[in-house]
This record gives C-alpha cells, sequence and structure tokens, in this order.
C-alpha cells in the first residue's frame, strides 16, 4: 500500500507541475470537460475510491489519523457528484473562478502535498 500513496504523491506533484508551468491549459482542460456528466461521475468515483486507499493504508503510514480524516473527507467530498447539473457546474466553475488569480500557488501548495504524500508513503 505505501506504493500506491507513492504514486499518488508523484501523480499530484506532476499534475502541479502542470499547473505551474501551463496554468491555462489546465483551467482551459476542465472548463472543457464541465459540459459532461461523466466528468461529474469521474469526481465522484475519484473521491470514493481515493478516500478508500487513504481509509486502508492509514495503517502503514507514518501519519494513520491523517490519513483516516483525509480519507473520509474525500469520501464526504465526492457527495458533490451528486449534486444536480447546474449546481455542480456553478460549483466547479466558482473553484476555476478562485484558483485562477493565483494558479501558481496553488500549484506549489499541491506539489508541497504529493511531496507530503511521497514521505508519508515511504
Amino acid at each position: 500500500m505505501n506504493y500506491v500513496i507513492i504514486l499518488i504523491g508523484v501523480i499530484y506533484a506532476a499534475m502541479a507541475a502542470m499547473i505551474i508551468v501551463k496554468p491555462q491549459l489546465c483551467y482551459d482542460f476542465i472548463n472543457g470537460l464541465l459540459d459532461y456528466l461523466a466528468f461529474q461521475i469521474a469526481i465522484g468515483i475519484y473521491g470514493l475510491v481515493l478516500g478508500g486507499i487513504f481509509l486502508l493504508s492509514a495503517d502503514v503510514t507514518k501519519f494513520p489519523t491523517l490519513f483516516i480524516v483525509v480519507g473520509l473527507f474525500s469520501m464526504a467530498g465526492a457527495c458533490i457528484a451528486v449534486f444536480p447539473r447546474s449546481d455542480f457546474k456553478r460549483l466547479v466553475a466558482w473553484e476555476l473562478d478562485l484558483l485562477s488569480y493565483f494558479p501558481r500557488v496553488f500549484g506549489f501548495i499541491t506539489v508541497l502535498i504529493g511531496g507530503f504524500l511521497i514521505y508519508a508513503g515511504m
């Protein structure tokens, strides 16, 4: 399970590096997916799977309580997938608007989170 956490950390760090280098490309990519129902379903599945991974791997990490809390919040966050389409679109558009002010700062914070996941998984 440690390797899964390390892999998630590497993926987060790589995505964050992309946000730092080309923030507009990432913004346009997500904004283009808003019209598809599959994107909304994928967000829900992603939250449930990520939360499950964090809950299952909590025992083998250096910070088990933190992983349990983050896993539960991830699973609770997956509930946004059951929002009506218009509310879901409005929520994601609001998040994208919020992140568009300082994309490189948020990308740097995400690199730190990815690095923390790599450290916690070792």
